[in-house]
């Protein structure tokens, strides 16, 4: 079904193995596993700050449970780097389903709207498939020709390559987790309620909104982001809420608007939106725009290699299935597939160089497309937004396991083939997560508890950024506080040009308008432990604590927290359920 790399590839000669049924099975399971918990993560954090590390140490030590378990030939490491691979696409699943579909419930109307669990998985397998079938195309290009460090794939496979020997990386996971777990219950079911987040409340009157998230999960998402990006996206939160919202919230008081403080936050959404878009779009001008002809290139490549003629076919199949359910028309369907194909060389690019893959923005991006050209109906503008959200977010992601695969000399089409059963597979139960949270949490204002809560411990600030655009370019036609959106976006787009340009004089000046303009969009309460987070990593770093375990302690903080507040959010629909 699928062939060996092109002569010529500098892997053409790597060992064709990996791929084997315990491999699917266990990729499966890990990535089904990875969407329900993921959601979770995705709307309390307003990011996904995932370790490929962590995934390879639980695929390493399964493997080796199960060899044990059944008396079956150990695995050797080109299965461990494909397995591990594969498994990892479902947290890219539940971020772009988490990002994008909870803000139908923000709209006038759905706030009760039950998303059918059928519909959410043909999005989500769809945007995977694509996602899989296109980051193919610019494998070449972003590895073998530029060579990006894609530093997350790296250490990955500086992981795979030292090993696991006598468990002891397994235990550290299994160590952390559990107690991460038990901070949570003792958080969340015998500590008072209104400990988090701490909020101070003096400052409010004064239109400052400053709460803190007693969340490990935030401090160990800051510390695998690092200093530096964790510091600006700080300071974008600094700048936002402790220096714009008071001046704007009085300014519009003076002015005699109704609801000062809603209008307040609409231009601050508005202008950390316009930043990070508008970096964006600089981002794919100078880094990307001179390589256009070998991108073109690239993207023909995807109609001529055999191989993924099967899936090629899976996604047509999945079109016609939402065209046929009456999912989405022809016009969404179109500017889906498009958007997937356009946005993921930007985030390929991105996610090479800076480990950031802001796939939302992507999305919103296409909609703001469509939108100039045909009205989309409000919630087909949604599915079209989740689609692009994930297949740029698994595209990002599959460069990595790629990357991993080019230290080890692994076929990268094994990782292909396998992370197809994989997406299939977390489809499958993504519906199933967010049902889950829908049911167990309610939506805000109706529920204090509720998901999209600024102040509270499910703000899922992404939806909330998508259900703004989408309510005011469809029914208002507009964009909301056009004057704060095109501000943001210039800011955004100078800022990320005078790093390019010092870049190409050799100055070794990072500039990240990215994370500041998330920081200005998001609430301060996942900032500030992020912002713990990332001077941790600055002191462990000074302190010579090792890189690998640091990430690998973070990472199962992480994973401990996320899975048990999905068994909490199951258990509080239990009654429901039976």
């Amino acid at each position: 079904m699928f062939e060996r790399c092109p002569p010529g590839d500098p892997l053409a000669n790597a060992v064709s193995k990996g791929f084997t049924i315990r491999g699917i099975i266990i990729a499966m399971a890990v990535s089904m596993m990875l969407c329900l918990v993921g959601q979770y993560i995705a709307i309390s954090l307003g990011m996904m700050p995932w370790s490929t590390v962590l995934v390879a140490i639980i695929v390493m030590s399964v493997l080796r449970g199960v060899s044990k378990f059944l008396g079956s030939a150990r695995s050797d490491i080109q299965e461990v780097v494909v397995t591990q691979a594969a498994g990892s696409v479902g947290i890219l699943i539940a971020a772009g389903v988490a990002f994008v579909l909870p803000g139908i419930w923000y709209m006038e109307g759905y706030s009760d709207f039950r998303i059918p669990v059928w519909t959410v998985g043909l999005l989500a397998a769809v945007g995977g498939l694509l996602g899989v079938v296109i980051s193919n195309a610019f494998r070449q290009e972003f590895l073998d020709v530029e060579n990006l460090p894609f530093p997350a794939g790296k250490a990955a496979g500086d992981v795979l390559k030292a090993g696991d020997q006598g468990g002891r990386k397994a235990r550290i996971v299994l160590v952390v987790g559990s107690v991460t777990g038990l901070f949570v219950i003792l958080r969340d079911r015998i500590l008072p309620q209104g400990l988090n987040p701490i909020t101070f409340k003096s400052l409010e009157p004064k239109n400052i909104f400053i709460s803190v998230k007693l969340s490990l999960m935030s401090i160990a998402g800051g510390y695998l982001l690092g200093p530096y990006y964790s510091t600006t996206w700080f300071l974008g939160s600094v700048f936002a809420w402790i220096f714009l919202m008071p001046m704007l919230a009085k300014g519009f008081a003076s002015d005699g608007v109704a609801d000062p403080l809603g209008a307040a936050h609409i231009f601050r959404i508005g202008v950390g939106t316009g930043i990070v878009i508008g970096s964006g779009i600089c981002f794919l001008l100078v880094g990307l725009g001179p390589k256009a002809r070998q991108l073109a290139l690239a993207v023909s490549r995807v109609f001529t290699i055999r191989s993924l003629r099967v899936p090629l076919l899976a996604v047509v199949g999945g079109v016609a299935v939402l065209l046929v359910t009456g999912v989405l028309g022809v016009a969404s369907s179109l500017f889906a597939i498009f958007g997937v194909f356009a946005m993921t060389p930007l985030a390929a690019k991105t996610t090479g160089e800076t480990n950031i893959d802001p796939m939302e923005i992507f999305g919103i991006l296409i909609f703001l497309f469509a939108s100039a050209l045909v009205a989309l109906p409000l919630i087909e503008a949604f599915y079209v937004i989740c689609i692009v959200t994930i297949g740029v977010g698994v595209a990002g992601d599959i460069m990595h396991d790629y990357k991993t695969a080019q230290i080890m000399g692994t076929d990268p089409f094994q990782i292909t083939k396998m992370q197809i059963f994989s997406v299939i597979a977390a489809s499958l139960v993504a519906g199933v997560g967010l049902s889950v949270l829908f049911e167990a949490y309610g939506v805000w204002p109706g529920s204090e508890t509720g998901i999209g809560n600024p102040q509270g411990s499910l703000p899922a600030p992404q939806s909330t950024i998508v259900s703004l655009f989408v309510r005011y370019i469809t029914q208002t036609g507009g964009l909301p506080n056009p004057a704060a959106f095109w501000g943001g976006f210039a800011f955004g787009f100078l800022l990320q040009a005078l790093g390019g340009v010092l870049t190409l004089l050799g100055k070794k000046v990072t500039i990240s308008a990215f994370s500041f303009g998330i920081g200005v969009f998001l609430p301060m309460q996942v900032s500030i432990p992020i912002f713990i987070g990332g001077a941790l990593k600055l002191l462990a770093s000074r302190r010579a604590v090792s890189a690998e375990k640091g990430e690998l302690v973070a990472a199962s903080m992480m994973g401990g927290e996320g899975i048990v507040e999905f068994a909490l959010a199951v258990e509080k629909i239990l009654p429901f359920l039976a």
